[in-house]
């Protein structure tokens, strides 16, 4: 098949202008030449956008076109790229949009071989042109192949003097087409030599600043933003799961848009990030990022008809999350190539991450241990000599005969008193940093709270897993029973001591609250008091009990248990 037998449509035939037979040798001496000169020119290096630039340029030249045009051809098959030559910027901006790839355009891109048209309006599939757009009569279209890939297709039409491209013009941009391919390989090759240098130069830069230390959120920022702006990113997300682990939450964002994407809720099952997440495995996708994976509607799209590269963010060789990297539509789409430095950058990056996590951690251990340490001084050796110097002195009061001596005596016991509470509870508060509230501390904190009521500090004793084997749904009830167990203590026994004990009867499984106190016994009115109905009520409902007895010396012995360790 000849370059102009590409379509036959009802009869239809091109019209082709056949080389001259008897063309001089010096013209032909003169085009070989300019010919050289075009391949070494594109040979010359530089980025990839100034060898498009030129590549179209020495094209127009060769073949005294008046306009000239490189189509790049993305992974939807469409024009993503557009480089032009013969058409001023304001005119350029006249008629809009580029081509993406339609009519003549588009035959080249499903049928990826030259064309050479006398009149572009003559052939079948021709779109015609939008407003403003210049006259364009002759065309000539060469693709150009990256060994076996179609990079995109060479455009030139309106050649001067008004004739038509030639047989020769044809064979001269095949030529040139052919050592464009290798110029654009090597043109690509050092642009990805260049970006993975500056991934690896982010990721060193990402650790060292990592292992110097940081809050967790500024070490996302600091992630995402690194890799938003090494990927040339419009929009950069690091998005890690929920404590289900079924959706994933923006935890840290970089572009335009990145105030509005932080919190933003992406699910995972079903979709997509699934595979990522699941399998570990990169994937890039093209298209409106709300086509792709974007569920929240009252949420605008990052990117429109752009390109999204997601990789899986692993910490401790697990995925734990998704690192998206977005590119408008207009911007070069990522590579494959791109998904393996990406790739390596996010890992790099979790690693650091957990390791200054394990380093956290160590340190905070050490704080804590240093804590219980001198939690366990404090109440082995400062407590009990408090307690000491307190006995002491109340035996001294006990030997005087002057009242002033004794009332004073009196207020340095209860000095001590005060300040044994107040030990106490630096020494839970130095033991329970670093964690969530336990039963036992919200336990202490309402006996430290009934303490005025009461007027003195309860005595408290806590014996068994409590922390371990009482569920989280019997939390609220104990503390509501021993709450109002103190609370009538204060209002009708007028007691000046009261034990609290807490307790997990581990072979009888349940959970028992005992509180003592040393006043004047059960009342009489017993049967009216709502506050012991209620501890009654509350624990028969969980299937326990409540039981209120005298003790043998004075005073009055509360009961409260339930049943806990169910089989």
């Amino acid at each position: 098949m000849t370059p102009c037998e590409h379509q036959e449509d009802a009869g239809w035939q091109p019209s082709v202008t056949s080389q001259p037979p008897n063309e001089s040798s010096g013209k032909q001496v003169e085009t070989e030449r300019m010919l050289l000169d075009a391949v070494m020119s594109v040979a010359s290096g530089g980025t990839l956008a100034a060898v498009l630039e030129r590549i179209v340029q020495r094209a127009v030249d060769l073949v005294e076109a008046r306009y000239g045009a490189l189509g790049v051809i993305g992974p939807d098959r469409t024009l993503v790229e557009f480089h032009h030559v013969g058409i001023a910027d304001d005119l350029r901006d006249r008629i809009g949009d580029l081509p993406t790839g339609k009519g003549i355009l588009g035959l080249l891109i499903d049928e990826p071989r030259p064309i050479r048209l006398h009149r572009l309006s003559d052939h079948p599939v021709s779109s015609g042109f939008p407003p403003n757009h210049p006259p364009m009569a002759s065309f000539l279209g060469v693709p150009i192949r990256i060994r076996d890939e179609v990079y995109g297709n060479l455009y030139l039409t309106e050649k001067k003097d008004g004739a038509e491209f030639t047989a020769r013009d044809e064979e001269v941009v095949i030529a040139l087409a052919g050592a464009a391919g290798i110029a654009i390989q090597n043109a690509r090759l050092y642009a990805e030599t260049s970006r993975r240098g500056r991934w690896l130069a982010a990721s060193s830069d990402v650790t060292t600043r990592l292992l110097d230390g940081g809050e967790w959120f500024e070490s996302l920022d600091l992630i995402v933003e690194r890799a938003g702006a090494v990927g040339e990113s419009d929009v950069a997300m690091l998005a890690l799961p929920k404590d289900s682990g079924a959706e994933l939450v923006v935890q840290a964002a970089y572009g335009r848009v990145a105030r509005t994407l932080v919190g933003a809720t992406l699910p995972v099952a079903g979709t997509w990030m699934d595979t990522v997440v699941s399998r570990g495995e990169a994937s890039l996708r093209h298209g409106d990022l709300a086509e792709v994976g974007w569920p929240e509607r009252d949420r605008p799209s990052p990117v429109e008809n752009g390109s999204v590269l997601a990789v899986p963010f692993t910490m401790e060789r697990q995925t734990v999350g998704l690192l998206l990297l977005c590119r408008a539509e207009g911007r070069t789409p990522y590579e494959p190539a791109d998904l393996d430095m990406a790739g390596n950058f996010a890992e790099k990056a979790g690693l650091a991450l957990h390791y200054v996590r394990a380093q956290d951690e160590l340190r905070r251990l050490a704080v804590l241990e240093d804590r219980d340490r001198i939690a366990r001084d404090l109440h082995d050796q400062v407590i009990q000599r408090m307690f000491a110097i307190g006995l002491g002195l109340q035996g001294v009061a006990r030997r005087s005969t002057r009242p002033d001596v004794i009332e004073r005596i009196q207020r340095y016991v209860e000095d001590l008193d005060a300040t044994i509470r107040e030990v106490r509870k630096a020494i839970f508060s130095l033991q329970e940093v670093g964690g969530p509230p336990t039963l036992r501390r919200h336990l202490l904190d309402i006996t430290s709270e009934l303490a005025v009521p009461l007027g003195y500090e309860p005595r408290v004793t806590m014996d068994g897993p409590l922390d371990t084997v009482v569920p989280e749904s019997l939390y609220s009830d104990l503390q509501s029973a021993l709450r109002e167990a103190l609370t009538n203590v204060a209002r009708h026994a007028r007691a000046t001591a009261v034990d609290v004990r807490v307790v997990v009867d581990v072979p009888r499984r349940r959970l028992e609250l005992h509180v003592e106190d040393n006043g004047i016994g059960i009342p009489r009115d017993l049967a009216r008091r709502s506050g012991l109905a209620n501890l009654v009520d509350r624990a028969e409902k969980l299937a326990g009990s409540c039981l209120l007895e005298p003790m043998p010396g004075g005073g009055t012995h509360l009961l409260w248990w339930v049943p806990v360790l169910r089989d």
